[in-house]
């Protein structure tokens, strides 16, 4: 019973974690590419940027790290 307990109380609070003040995703937002953007003096620093065509200084920020442990594998792949 004590189990049962624990589920139910883990449960409840998990749910009331849910945030309801967010933004829906537009999937049809128009963006501008950069590719292969140097950040760094080495040939393989570089990064591709994705900048919406509407962002402002609010706009959020989502950074997409690849595998390949740092020394080998191509974002290409991705």
């Amino acid at each position: 019973m004590r189990k049962l307990y624990l589920l139910f109380i883990s449960t409840i609070i998990f749910l009331s974690c849910k945030d309801d003040d967010y933004e829906a995703l537009d999937l049809n937002t128009s963006y501008r590419e950069i590719i292969d953007t140097a950040y760094g003096e080495h040939a393989r620093h570089k990064i591709d940027l994705y900048l919406p065509e509407n962002r402002n200084a609010n706009t959020k920020l989502i950074v997409m790290i690849y595998g390949g442990a740092w020394i080998s594998g191509e974002i290409k792949v991705i």
